[in-house]
């Protein structure tokens, strides 16, 4: 199925995910500009594909917490961890992944949500480039990290969920969703 057609399908859910993420963040939001210096988590959805596979996705919303931002995207302050987020955003959209920039999920975190895993990808923002170190996907059974832009360079996949090891580890420049 066409991402335009399965868009149509899901455009009510998909309203709701852009309200939310385009609501101004709760108190304690830091800019990304902020996430080299501090510990943010990271919140964009998937609002668009390219012919290329490329998501195109919502502005980046930053939060000093994991908690407040799951909470941004209306799914409560019980998804305070990645788990939790996973369950609560399956009935509005799926967590595709959630990233971090430390080892073993720990550090700054920024959170892809979207509606499949058939391939799609984004390239990371100036904020994420070279940053990442482990993801966490319930949804997406493979999780392919590129050291280049458009899935180019070497790549490590992570199976459910894992550290990067080099050469990959905080060299990720695009990021892959597979099944």
């Amino acid at each position: 199925m066409h991402i335009s057609s399965l868009i149509r399908r899901l455009a009510p859910c998909i309203a709701v995910v852009a309200v939310l993420t385009s609501m101004s963040p709760t108190a304690g939001a830091t800019s990304p500009s902020d996430s080299k210096t501090e510990i943010t988590h990271c919140v964009v959805s998937v609002i668009d594909q390219l012919e290329s596979g490329e998501f195109v996705l919502s502005d980046e919303e930053c939060y000093s917490d994991f908690g407040s931002a799951m909470e941004s995207l209306g799914l409560g302050e019980s998804a305070a961890t990645p788990a939790q987020a996973q369950a609560a955003a399956f009935s509005i959209q799926s967590t595709l992944a959630t990233h971090y920039d430390g080892a073993s999920y720990t550090g700054s975190s920024f959170s892809v949500l979207g509606i499949d895993c058939v391939g799609g990808y984004v390239n990371m923002s100036a904020s994420w480039d070279n940053r990442v170190s482990s993801t966490y996907s319930s949804f997406c059974p493979r999780v392919r990290h590129w050291t280049g832009v458009n899935l180019s360079g070497q790549y490590q996949d992570t199976l459910s969920s894992g550290n990067l090891s080099s050469p990959v580890n905080n060299t990720v420049s695009s990021i892959q969703y597979l099944t």
